[in-house]
């Protein structure tokens, strides 16, 4: 199967997926993901606001695409 998407997008499915029988998962990849993902999510805002403010537009498209880039790698 072709992999579209790389290890970042799989490991925080994977951490936010409910236990299955037998299966142990640690607590620490749990946080990690959340964190990934509140981060990501305040990334955005800001870059949001500088790519509206027109003096700071090539900032915030590069925050855009650092962002899209982290999660695709």
């Amino acid at each position: 199967m072709i992999k579209i998407f790389g290890s970042t997008v799989s490991e925080t499915m994977d951490a936010l997926r409910p236990i299955h029988l037998g299966k142990k998962k640690d607590q620490g990849t749990k946080t990690v993901a959340i964190a990934r993902i509140i981060i990501s999510i305040i990334l955005v805002f800001i870059a949001t606001f500088l790519t509206v403010n027109s003096d700071t537009k090539e900032v915030g498209t590069g925050i855009f695409g650092t962002i899209l880039g982290y999660w695709l790698k």
